[in-house]
């Protein structure tokens, strides 16, 4: 009896150690989430300049894209039930509809529709016993709680992104170490020495203008205004996912039906 209590104690402790160990999200996924940002940059950015006409085709195929993406994650650890279409096809064809609609208002509706839907039902889907949910205030409650724990989520999609970019094993420190310090000397000479040796030299300065101007528009307001949007597109895919994609501690609200004579 003595054994078999040991036995079970050390079997507790092993399932503890690979819950810990498991990671909480896959380079593929962290990857996918990066994939995702770029598209939106590539392709749909600047669309607020030509108002919500402008989304069509490119933002349905990215919005569907955001829908399956997450759908994966959700088959992918067994949690995924026939029942789930119920609030995917309805995702499917919101997305849908900016390829087929040029209604603007309905396109306004479509677009805060969509993280709401998305936020709500797919933190519903990881519930466990979900058939037997009683939708009252106090778990509409819980699953507004868990939705809103995405903000918790953001320092560790921020690791996770920039480890999956920069590999520490692969990377030697004194190798990043002097990059840093070439760019920082690059931009020294590009602010500073190139515009006074510029003002004494006019043809120095009309040699050199091709490539100054080259740099210029590589660090201009749009480029740097695009990887930021980047960085936090990707973190903010990648804390959705991690937030609103795990299991809840939510028990089951099971209805009670009062029963009269």
């Amino acid at each position: 009896m003595e054994h078999k209590h040991k036995w079970k104690i050390l079997s507790l402790s092993a399932n503890m150690r690979n819950m810990e160990n498991k990671p909480l999200a896959t380079k593929t996924e962290v990857g996918i989430s990066l994939l995702l940002s770029l598209f939106f940059i590539i392709f749909l950015w600047s669309f607020w300049s030509k108002d919500v006409f402008a989304l069509g085709i490119n933002f349905a195929l990215y919005l569907a894209s955001v829908t399956l993406f997450f759908v994966s994650r959700l088959r992918k650890n067994l949690k995924y039930s026939t029942s789930d279409l119920a609030w995917i096809i309805p995702l499917l064809l919101l997305s849908l509809s900016f390829a087929l609609y040029e209604n603007p208002f309905f396109k306004a509706c479509c677009l805060l529709a969509f993280p709401i839907v998305l936020s709500l039902f797919y933190s519903y889907a990881w519930v466990d016993k979900k058939k037997e949910i009683d939708w009252d205030g106090l778990f509409i409650a819980k699953i507004i709680k868990h939705v809103f724990s995405f903000f918790t989520f953001l320092i560790t999609s921020a690791r996770l992104s920039f480890n999956a970019i920069y590999d520490k094993e692969k990377t030697k420190r004194g190798m990043v170490k002097r990059i840093l310090i070439g760019l920082a000397l690059l931009l020294f000479s590009l602010l500073i020495i190139v515009p006074f040796l510029s003002s004494a030299d006019p043809l120095f300065a009309q040699k050199l203008k091709p490539f100054y101007d080259a740099i210029i528009d590589i660090l201009s307001a749009s480029i740097v205004a695009k990887i930021i949007v980047f960085i936090v597109l990707s973190i903010g895919t990648l804390a959705s996912l991690l937030a609103w994609g795990r299991s809840q501690e939510l028990q089951a609200l099971r209805k009670k039906r009062i029963e009269t004579w």
